[in-house]
C-alpha cells in the first residue's frame, strides 16, 4: 500500500467514525445520558459485501462501567431487544459483552441492585462493528 492509499484509508476510517456517530444516539428520558455508542469499520459508501451463507451480521459490544466499581464476577441483567430479537440474560459487569446481530436498531438495558439502570440505543449496519459503553451510577441514599 502506497502512502497516498494509506492516507485515504485513514480518512475513509476517521470520517466513517464521525458519520456514523452522528446517527446513533443513546439516553434516558429526560435528557440525561445513559450511554455512548461508537461506530467503526464501514467506510462511507462502502457495503459490505454479502456472503453465500446470507446476509452478514453486526457485532455489539457493550461494556458496563460502575460507579463506584464492582468486584469481577458481579452479574448484571442485560435485556437487548430488536425488531427480531428479544434476549433477556444475566452478564458479569466487569467483562465486554459480544453480540453478533442482523442490522437494525436495537435497545438495551441493563440493572444491577444498588445501581440506577440504564437504558441504550444502538442503530447496527450488517458487516460493522458497533461499540456501546453503558454508565451506572450507584443509587443515592
Amino acid at each position: 500500500m502506497n502512502a497516498m492509499t494509506a492516507s485515504r484509508v485513514s480518512t475513509a476510517l476517521l470520517a466513517s467514525t464521525i458519520v456514523l456517530n452522528g446517527c446513533h444516539r443513546a439516553g434516558l428520558s429526560g435528557g440525561e445520558m445513559a450511554s455512548r455508542v461508537t461506530t467503526s469499520v464501514c467506510p462511507p459508501g462502502v457495503a459490505p459485501a454479502s456472503s453465500a451463507e446470507g446476509p452478514p451480521l453486526a457485532t455489539l459490544t457493550v461494556t458496563l462501567r460502575t460507579e463506584p466499581p464492582v468486584a469481577a464476577g458481579t452479574e448484571a441483567n442485560l435485556r437487548l431487544d430488536g425488531e427480531t430479537t428479544r434476549n433477556s440474560l444475566r452478564v458479569d459487569a466487569s467483562l465486554p459483552q459480544p453480540f453478533s446481530l442482523a442490522k437494525g436498531v436495537y435497545v438495551v438495558r441493563v440493572s444491577l441492585p444498588g445501581y440506577v439502570g440504564v437504558n441504550g440505543r444502538a442503530t447496527l449496519t450488517a458487516g460493522c462493528e458497533a461499540t456501546m459503553t453503558m454508565e451506572l451510577k450507584a443509587v443515592a441514599r
